[in-house]
């Protein structure tokens, strides 16, 4: 379920209970709030009945005005704080300059909503400021003082505070659950029985994409092409060159989250890879990379792995595929 129907939802339930509360006329108003609780709220709020003793300022087109500027504030709150978890829930980087670029991303990303909230805020401010009428003051028609409200006690499935309480926590267990699910479904491989070890060349069939392992190479030293991006041999280790080609089969973008896992296979013993080098060049990572319906996407990956005459090497191409290996031979 989209989390802004969800979000409805729960204003429509509000609306009922403060409706049935106050014996006002809600019932347009909740049904309403399924697909533009944006607005409605405001409107509801603004003409409401009011309880015994409590009293409303500044006019209709000034309540109005004010409430739509609580509602945006609250439904832009909820979007920062989803975005933020979803932030956390990344894989934490792999280098000193993916760290940067996911920190500068996120800084774009928090003042994006931080601009969407303000400017509709403002210029709401300012016409509300405008409309309203400090002149204009309604009181309820009991104007019996508020200590003696609602003395009888209603049911728990009745008390907004509650319920309200319970499908705010409700919808945060549910949207986080939905986002965890999105994340392992995009990489999630066909279920199979038993471990199957692919040739290089051979196309592999994942849910949401179709990888091809074209071509390796094992070398001390990486030649991008840009002598600013090469990497230089260090003693000890050597680099692992993956040429692989991605095609996104869903219909909606596919978001790159991993490059999987390469492992060496030494004296018994597995020794995993999931991190490849950072290579500032296009065509050399899947750093920040979003791939397109149908698109095909042809990169190379890089791993630094230790010099170890005679290990296994083997390519897992999705972290969550444990199925379906490369076999790429030994060192």
């Amino acid at each position: 379920m989209n989390k802004i129907l969800l979000l409805n939802v729960i204003l429509a339930i509000w609306i009922a209970l403060d409706g049935l509360e106050r014996k006002s006329d809600w019932k347009l108003s909740a049904l309403l709030s399924l697909f533009f609780s944006i607005f409605v709220y405001p409107f509801y709020i603004a003409k409401r009945r009011l309880s015994p003793g409590e009293i409303r300022e500044g006019g209709y087109g000034w309540n109005v005005v004010r409430n739509f500027i609580i509602i945006w504030t609250i439904y832009l709150g909820v979007a920062l704080f989803l975005a933020m978890a979803k932030i956390s829930e990344m894989e934490p980087a792999g280098s000193n300059a993916e760290e940067a670029g996911r920190a500068i991303g996120t800084g774009l990303g928090v003042g994006i909503i931080g601009m969407i909230w303000f400017f509709p805020a403002l210029g709401a401010l300012i016409l509300g400021l405008i409309l309203k009428k400090s002149s204009i003051i309604e009181k309820s028609e009991d104007n019996q003082p508020l200590t003696n409200i609602n003395l009888e006690k209603k049911p728990f499935y009745l008390n907004k505070k509650i319920v309200t309480g319970t499908l705010v926590f409700l919808f945060l267990i549910i949207t986080v659950g939905m986002d965890s699910n999105t994340k392992l479904a995009e990489t999630a491989n066909v279920e199979k029985s038993e471990t199957e070890f692919h040739e290089v060349g051979q196309l592999l069939q994942f849910n949401s994409l179709d990888i091809q392992l074209l071509n390796f190479e094992i070398t001390d030293y990486v030649n991008t092409g840009n002598r600013f991006t090469n990497l230089k041999p260090e003693q000890g280790n050597q680099y692992v060159i993956l040429d692989v080609s991605y095609r996104n089969t869903e219909t909606s973008p596919f978001r790159f989250r991993d490059t999987g896992i390469l492992t060496l296979f030494i004296d018994g013993k597995i020794y995993s890879y999931d991190k490849t080098e950072t290579v500032m060049l296009e065509g050399w990572h899947l750093l920040y990379k979003t791939l397109n319906p149908m698109n095909v996407y042809n990169t190379k990956l890089v791993y630094k792995i230790p010099i170890v005459p005679g290990a296994g090497i083997f390519w897992q191409p999705l972290t969550n595929s444990t199925n379906d290996i490369y076999a790429l031979g030994k060192l």
